[in-house]
């Protein structure tokens, strides 16, 4: 049985040649024999995540879901060179909101996608979607290859609901905007026609080579109803519910003046019906400061003559009926004057 201090020294002296998984083949390289390797994985301090990669089991398990996400997708890259970041692993390096359709079993090695020319397979806890494309839809990011933006929101669209297709599309043009902002203010740069009609040519085109399939319809759509001013993945589902249930389509991140005078801005506006609609996410109010700041901004919006409609994610999802009959009424409501 190998010694448990030649164990550790083995385990040290990975770590101190790289931070999480890294491929045998690159130890044997810095002189850490195999001898070795398999001494410590066979005595639990190392994790085999696959052949030939392996990550010590004390920092893996100390690792929090986003670092094990992007350990797995490390060793994802290392065990197939060629291959790029796609689907749920390029949405999670985009930043995109988290709609996975699978979840890791804690201590299991999360779900990871990538992609390779050539055909689709699943390899334990790796799926490797297939193509014939060239890589010219990818990019290099911190030493990772992944998908552009756009294909990585349609990719993980196809697979979704038209309300999720048009979180994942609202969130990634918004993200394009933020990289087009030259130092402007976000939310005054997504209400800029110019740039909206630009990022949505961007999503026409990146949807050409995707004509002939099934779903190109539906995320057809979600580009046509997506608007970089949602902040949240609560407003972007709230809008379509609004649009699927008939009523008017609102205008989102809006500057409304209230009636002390100062600019406020809100989620969504129906300028015809003079109404506010606020999509309060859980945590945007635990400050008690917050609520009464809260308070006196909706006393300002109302004192101008907007009618406000608040609602949580709870009258969202998974049934928007709540949410849709408060604003059915505030909408057939007669319009409230504007202050003077």
């Amino acid at each position: 049985m190998p010694h448990p201090a030649r164990i550790t020294a083995t385990v040290e002296d990975i770590g101190a040649l790289a931070r999480g998984p890294v491929a045998v083949r690159h130890l044997g390289q810095a002189g850490i024999s195999t001898a070795r390797i398999r001494s410590a994985a066979g005595a639990g301090a190392l994790m085999v995540m696959r052949r030939g990669i392996v990550v010590p089991t004390d920092a893996w398990t100390a690792a929090d879901e986003a670092t094990q996400r992007r350990w797995a997708l490390r060793a994802a890259l290392l065990a197939y060179p060629k291959a790029w970041a796609s689907h749920d692993s390029a949405a999670f390096s985009h930043r995109l909101p988290d709609f996975r359709l699978e979840v890791a079993v804690p201590g299991d090695v999360p779900p990871t996608h990538v992609t390779l020319v050539g055909a689709a397979r699943r390899d334990a806890w790796l799926r490797i979607h297939g193509c014939d494309t060239s890589a010219a839809v990818t990019e290099m990011v911190d030493g990772i290859r992944r998908t552009n933006l756009e294909r990585t929101s349609i990719e993980v669209s196809a697979t979704r609901s038209l309300r999720t297709a048009v979180v994942h599309i609202d969130a990634a043009m918004r993200i394009a905007a933020e990289q087009e902002s030259g130092g402007r203010q976000i939310r005054a740069l997504v209400l800029d026609e110019g740039l909206r009609t630009m990022l949505r040519i961007r999503w026409r085109q990146a949807l050409g080579p995707y004509a002939r399939h099934r779903w190109v319809t539906k995320v057809r759509e979600a580009v046509e109803l997506a608007d970089p001013a949602a902040e949240s993945v609560l407003e972007s589902l709230s809008r379509v519910a609004v649009i699927e249930s008939d009523l008017p389509p609102p205008r989102c991140g809006v500057p409304i003046v209230g009636d002390n005078g100062q600019i406020y801005w809100v989620d969504m506006v129906w300028d015809e019906q003079r109404v506010i609609g606020e999509a309060d996410g859980a945590m945007k109010y635990a400050d008690p400061e917050a609520i009464v700041r809260e308070k006196r901004r909706q006393e300002a919006l109302e004192g101008a003559g907007w009618r406000v409609v608040r609602w949580g994610g709870s009258e969202v999802m998974p049934d928007a009926g709540v949410m849709l009959r408060r604003l059915r009424r505030a909408l057939t409501a007669p319009t409230r004057p504007e202050s003077l």
